[in-house]
């Protein structure tokens, strides 16, 4: 049986619930390993707890991030970070590249280091 056990805005939830009304909700899963969204029972568990019915889950994923040093540039260190791929699109398209180090934020390792030592 799946349940769905909420936590406040900006935990360290390890699921983001959006529903068909526009809106997302934090949330951890307990009692199965992933939240399938084709479950019947879960659809129905966010149907009736949100009054919406289910769009689609995110579950947060690893990215990596370039701590910046002086001159806003990145000072050689990778560090790796969790976020849902929305906020990870959102920040990407913010443009915010001069004002926010987390602009620096990478989808692979690899790419992540090459930029950090160049």
């Amino acid at each position: 049986m799946s349940q769905v056990y909420l936590q406040a805005q900006h935990t360290a939830a390890p699921y983001l619930i959006f529903t068909k009304d526009g809106k997302s909700h934090p949330a951890q899963n307990m009692g199965v390993k992933e939240m399938n969204q084709e479950d019947p029972l879960l659809k129905a568990v966010i149907q009736a707890h949100f009054g919406s019915e289910l769009d689609r889950i995110e579950k947060r994923r690893k990215y990596y991030w370039l701590p910046l040093g002086y001159g806003n540039q990145p000072n050689g260190s990778v560090e790796e970070i969790e976020l849902f791929p929305s906020d990870y699109q959102a920040l990407k398209e913010a443009e915010l590249k001069d004002r926010y180090p987390y602009w620096w934020i990478y989808e692979d390792y690899a790419t992540a280091l090459d930029r950090a030592l160049d």
